[in-house]
């Protein structure tokens, strides 16, 4: 998020790049891996640096912790841009196949299912120096912040958080699937994106296009 984070400083000013509990450069937490524990790190962070109603913006598990501190604080945060999301409602064959992952990632299937998760996050016209570099980095995940961070999302409620958001919200995803209907029948004001020619990691490969979108959001949000 790093290349997103320095745009978004010089064209709004104060900003946090926040790593998850567990991810990054931030050890394991010694509680356990929540969208819910992270969601009150993530507040925790904003209200120790001084932010006032900040737009929070998130990547894939990380979209889910954004929507679920706009969920808790509404009051405290001005917008939520999510990039291609996790799944914030799964629908039963997406968490069928979910659990089946869960069950391999904490079994003697881990390293399968692993790989999975890695392929599953590049797109065919991809830099492929870029996803060299981000499998590389997959890789050496300490497994038990990849299961309980996966099982987190699984146990999340996004609907319910979804229905007690206040804010504005907008979510840019990879490519057609059945989300974006999902956050509009939660947030019918919700402004939602494709971007072309990318994988997972929509604000690396597409940069350009996110941009453009944010852009027009904080215009029309005049924010």
């Amino acid at each position: 998020m790093a290349g997103l984070a320095e745009w978004w400083r010089i064209r709004n000013g104060s900003t946090l790049l926040i790593d998850l509990p567990g991810h990054g450069e931030s050890p394991a937490p010694a509680s356990s891996i929540s969208i819910g524990n992270s969601a009150g790190e993530v507040r925790r962070v904003v209200r120790a640096a001084g932010l006032e109603k900040p737009v929070l913006i998130g990547h894939s598990m990380g979209a889910l912790v954004a929507l679920e501190t706009a969920a808790r604080h509404s009051d405290e945060v001005a917008a939520v841009i999510l990039l291609d999301p996790a799944p914030v409602v799964l629908d039963p064959d997406t968490r069928s196949g979910w659990e089946g992952l869960l069950e391999m990632l904490q079994g003697d299937g881990y390293e399968e299912a692993k790989k999975i998760l890695i392929d599953a996050q590049s797109g065919p016209y991809d830099d492929k120096t870029a996803v060299a570099g981000r499998a590389a980095i997959m890789e050496k995940i300490d497994p038990d912040t990849l299961i309980q961070s996966f099982a987190s999302m699984l146990a999340w409620d996004g609907g319910s958080a979804l229905s007690r958001i206040s804010v504005p919200v907008a979510g840019f995803w990879a490519g057609r699937n059945s989300e974006p209907e999902v956050l509009l029948a939660h947030q019918p004001g919700a402004f939602i994106g494709q971007v072309i020619a990318s994988g997972h990691y929509v604000h690396l490969e597409a940069a350009d296009q996110v941009v453009a979108m944010i852009n027009r959001c904080m215009q029309v949000w005049k924010l």
